[in-house]
């Protein structure tokens, strides 16, 4: 049950930042409620059947259909949309992951609970970010200088891409040269 309720944290705090991307106001609809069900099967049948944690990337290309079903986005727009969120959605996670590690031992034995924390802690930015920042606008300037901005953005990522897939091979346990490449290139 708690693994259900930190997997449907964090795609809510997706859906929430993907639509911010698109300047359009977060609805539960049948595209938002089929995104967070199909999240939560797909993350729980890589969990409790000992799968290859990177199989959970395939969420990435639901998230493709997504846009285009939701945001009737062209590809232009979605592929900038999706570096972005993947960007941010790391940016916050590491954090969260780098500011709970401190309290590790506390909760030593109770991962579940330390996860649930983590995805509390990040959709509460996330949220803060939905109110207060214009993604939207940032988004649309991406969008008109992309061809530096996108290698910069694509870049960027896959190293970010790199050091949490070394987290979640580590199991939670961050080496410090990930967690200072993280750190700076979140920055």
């Amino acid at each position: 049950m708690i693994t259900l309720l930190y997997i449907a944290l964090e795609a809510v705090a997706v859906l929430l930042l993907l639509h911010a991307l698109y300047g359009k106001k977060m609805r539960w609809d049948k595209y938002s409620v089929g995104f967070v069900v199909l999240d939560c099967v797909l993350m729980s049948v890589i969990k409790w059947h000992s799968l290859n944690q990177n199989l959970s990337f395939i969420i990435y290309v639901v998230l493709i259909g997504y846009c285009f079903f939701e945001f009737k986005s062209t590809i232009k727009q979605m592929i900038i949309n999706m570096i972005f969120l993947a960007v941010i959605m790391m940016g916050i996670q590491l954090a969260a992951l780098l500011i709970l590690g401190l309290v590790e031992n506390i909760i030593s034995g109770h991962e579940d609970i330390l996860l649930v924390i983590t995805n509390l802690i990040i959709i509460t930015v996330t949220i803060a970010i939905y109110k207060k920042v214009d993604l939207h606008k940032i988004s649309i300037s991406f969008e008109k200088n992309r061809n530096t901005v996108l290698v910069i953005l694509l870049l960027e990522s896959t190293l970010i891409l790199f050091v949490i897939f070394e987290y979640k091979n580590a199991y939670g346990k961050v080496q410090e040269q990930y967690a200072v490449i993280g750190g700076i290139l979140v920055l």
